[in-house]
């Protein structure tokens, strides 16, 4: 695996796609982005519903310093979580291609730097059904169970993994718009780059 700082058309010099499909992927990032923002506001309201009256507030005593400390290390945790855990996530749904020199975790960087994207390339051929698993599996790890706990369980988590479930709604979209796209356009048995 190769640490890179580059964008993915970048990435994919070897492999260029044309003007068509750069525009369809730029409309797909558009569209998943406003549904993962949606997502978002449903995904909130869903958790508070699973988890109303103990939506998991930390008990927090002390200096207002300490609070402040306190959320903001939350956040961080949430944010590094449903960033690099996310792409970690990409990379261990296959763990036998983490070590193939092909495979990468890259940094995007854009401006303005808030908008800069941490990703992921698998190397290797896959299967449709391996791109669709990789694809998948931060959705269900970070945002399905979390939820499915909340549901199903008697103890109700907390709000940090209430956060991050909530987060990798946005962060999952994308992943989850290709899939539905690969699963119902491309043909079984179809080996993708």
């Amino acid at each position: 695996m190769q640490f890179k700082i580059s964008s993915p058309t970048a990435l994919a010099a070897k492999n260029p796609i044309s003007n068509g499909d750069a525009e369809a992927l730029d409309r797909l990032m558009n569209i998943s982005g406003r549904i993962g923002l949606y997502g978002m506001l449903v995904g909130t309201a869903t958790w508070g519903y699973l988890v109303f009256p103990d939506i998991g507030l930390p008990q927090l005593s002390g200096p207002p310093y300490i609070i402040t400390i306190t959320a903001l290390t939350m956040v961080a945790t949430v944010i590094a979580i449903t960033t690099i855990g996310h792409e970690l996530l990409h990379l261990l749904a296959l763990p036998a291609r983490i070590l193939r020199s092909d495979t990468y975790l890259a940094i995007w960087p854009r401006k303005p730097r808030w908008s800069s994207t941490v990703f992921t390339k698998i190397g290797g051929q896959k299967t449709k059904i391996q791109f669709i698993w990789i694809s998948l599996f931060p959705f269900l790890a970070l945002t399905v169970t979390p939820f499915a706990w909340a549901a199903f369980s008697s103890t109700k988590p907390n709000l940090l993994i209430g956060l991050i479930a909530i987060c990798n709604i946005y962060a999952s979209a994308f992943d989850v718009a290709q899939s539905l796209l690969v699963a119902l356009k491309t043909p079984a048995g179809s080996v993708l780059r």
